[in-house]
């Protein structure tokens, strides 16, 4: 953020806090025309992972039940369930976090950032998934009322997907492997294959050009991948490496 390319007089504040309230973000910058509030946030894998790489089903949206999942799957150790708590987990923080710098500056914006794995289709199925996800009409998560649950604080998102890089310099072939820890590993723009996608969030504003230029982020809608596409499952075959 530091580095971005931002006009004369940005200044930038580490984890502040804004009057009545406590909680603070990961930074605020400050531009001659806005704010920008940066609140990081990334899931504990490991688990998820292993589960991931052994299990031939894995759900995306929840688009069905828990029993159906798993006779598709033909048992529940041959599925993967959905890691949307923790997304929706974050969206409340960062909702919480932000309402009152919002309240004090109306030129506030807040943006969210989920740093994942190479898998980044599973944070934006949690949050686009026309049947569950977070940002839409059927979000999974509602109210008392069985409303969805709106953050009105958080105008985008940021998926970035740089917990690879930060796993492949801190495994064993970390020494050979390109992304050297300490070096290239926290390069932003590190991988073009793998752009950070930005998602402006349907109750929040439209960041200004002036702060969403900077940060060096390609459109949600303009990414063509499939890691960048929110699947209704995902099924995973084992293959042969040409020797056996």
């Amino acid at each position: 953020m530091v580095r971005a390319d931002w006009p004369a007089g940005t200044t930038f504040s580490d984890e502040p806090t804004a009057p009545g309230s406590q909680k603070n973000p990961e930074m605020v910058v400050s531009t001659p025309s806005a704010r920008l509030g940066i609140e990081v946030k990334a899931p504990a894998l490991l688990d998820h992972e292993a589960k991931r790489s052994t299990r031939p089903l894995q759900a995306g949206g929840r688009i069905h039940s828990p029993e159906k999942l798993v006779e598709m799957a033909g048992g529940k150790d041959k599925l993967t369930l959905p890691r949307d708590n923790p997304v929706k987990d974050f969206l409340v923080s960062a909702d919480e976090k932000f309402a009152a710098f919002r309240q004090n500056d109306p030129d506030f914006y807040g943006v969210l950032a989920i740093v994942w794995d190479d898998f980044i289709y599973e944070p934006v199925t949690s949050l686009t998934h026309k049947s569950s996800g977070l940002l839409t009409p059927n979000s999974f998560w509602t109210d008392g009322h069985g409303q969805p649950v709106r953050f009105p604080n958080v105008d985008a998102v940021l998926l970035v997907s740089h917990l690879q890089f930060l796993k492949r310099s801190l495994g064993e072939d970390g020494g050979s492997n390109p992304f050297v820890i300490g070096g290239l590993t926290f390069k932003w723009d590190l991988d073009p294959a793998r752009p950070v996608a930005l998602l402006h969030t349907p109750h929040g504003r439209s960041l200004p050009p002036a702060l969403a230029e900077p940060l060096n982020v390609r459109a949600l809608e303009d990414l063509w991948g499939a890691e960048y596409h929110a699947p209704d499952t995902v099924q995973w075959i084992t293959t042969l490496k040409p020797d056996e």
